[in-house]
């Protein structure tokens, strides 16, 4: 009989395709969740820079009021008001809440203003807040004016 050798296969044992998987898999989850948390973050600061929007145009639609009426509007202060848009004249005006905040144009963000004329002669501050809620919790930006006769100083605020 002949002797007939076996040469031996080279190939991966079952132990090191396991470790490569594994290792594998651990790369790939590693990016998945990166990307996620990217995208989560890239959202909180679109959400930012739309409710910094927002605010800043309550404090124009404000600033655009008559300015006796809007104490007129708001008395005793300091009060809480919505605006509210009204389509037949292409106006705003203030309004009372009504139990909710004004939703700003059918999306996830509130707009809500306190006027206070209480410490101040012909004058009034305005604070515009804009409140939403998304993935990461119930978040507030703030911007708040000045308006003496009809000049109004806009400063904001963020938390």
């Amino acid at each position: 009989m002949k002797n007939v050798k076996y040469k031996m296969r080279k190939g991966f044992s079952l132990i090191e395709l396991v470790f490569a998987m594994s290792f594998l898999t651990i790369i790939i989850l590693g990016v998945i969740t990166l990307q996620s948390s990217n995208l989560a973050m890239m959202n909180r600061q679109n959400n930012q820079i739309q409710a910094h929007f927002y605010a800043n145009q309550g404090i124009q639609i404000l600033r655009s009021l008559p300015y006796d009426a809007t104490l007129e509007a708001c008395t005793p202060t300091p009060c809480v008001k919505k605006l509210t848009f009204l389509p037949d004249t292409n106006e705003y005006k203030l309004s009372d809440l009504g139990g909710k905040n004004e939703p700003v144009t059918d999306t996830i963000f509130e707009r809500y203003i306190t006027i206070d004329s209480t410490s101040l002669t012909n004058a009034y501050k305005a604070i515009v807040y804009i409140e939403w809620e998304d993935s990461t919790g119930i978040h507030r930006k703030t911007v708040d004016g000045r308006q003496v006769n009809a000049d109004v100083e806009a400063k904001t605020i963020i938390f």
